[in-house]
């Protein structure tokens, strides 16, 4: 368990983190003509498809996308630690705020490298995704670090 200092520096963190990611989330989605100016002059970010990912995503089931920001993903609960439009359920990914096993597919993509603890976030994969133990077919997890 962590201290009353340390849970504090933690919530600190948190906090610092949401505003520096929601206002880089705001400027992406902004319409101000400096904003879609510098976006028309930066490259676009690399995308790159992994070709060993399952497409055949279950249709009716919960399936979980881990820092989505402000992307629609179809198919998926959108988690993100910052609230823009797109964004289903804000939270820490240190600490969902699921119960366990409602999940049948996990998404992380490139989160990991920015969290204080990434086994802490893969624990929490682990809880919230059904059937973790059972291996059944469909059920995945599928984190991606750059």
């Amino acid at each position: 368990m962590e201290s009353p200092e340390a849970n504090q520096a933690h919530q600190a963190d948190d906090a610092k983190a949401r505003t520096v990611l929601r206002t880089l989330y705001l400027k992406r989605s902004s319409g101000s003509w400096r904003d879609r100016l510098m976006r028309a002059l930066r490259p676009p970010e690399p995308f790159i498809m992994n070709p060993d990912e399952p497409m055949d995503f279950p249709l009716g089931r919960w399936n979980l996308y881990i820092g989505g920001a402000g992307r629609v993903v179809s198919g998926y609960v959108n988690f993100d630690l910052v609230a823009v439009p797109g964004v289903d359920v804000v939270g820490d990914a240190e600490r969902f705020p699921f119960p366990s096993c409602v999940f049948q597919r996990v998404e992380c993509d490139a989160v990991l490298e920015h969290v204080v603890n990434p086994q802490n976030v893969m624990d929490e994969i682990r809880r919230v995704l059904d059937a973790w133990r059972l291996c059944a077919p469909g059920h995945a997890v599928l984190p991606s670090v750059p």
